[in-house]
């Protein structure tokens, strides 16, 4: 992985190809806060908003994942 010095960080994604990850080295600050924030910018987002009158359309579709739903007043 090339890691010449401590600490060091690196970011693992999935490649296109089985068994050949795309691998970033870290370049930021070492502060807890920065280290968070780029890890949670290489997370994918799939919250989505449901309103009532499309919450049963949302459920019937794309069934090959779990699914949470949080109500709310808002």
């Amino acid at each position: 992985m090339g890691v010449q010095g401590f600490p060091t960080l690196k970011i693992i994604k999935p490649g296109k190809k089985t068994g050949k990850p795309v691998v970033e080295d870290y370049q930021g600050q070492r502060t807890a806060k920065a280290i968070v924030d780029a890890v949670v910018d290489k997370i994918p987002n799939h919250v989505n908003r449901v309103a009532d009158r499309t919450l049963d359309e949302w459920l019937a579709t794309g069934n090959d994942t779990a699914k949470a739903v949080l109500f709310s007043d808002k």
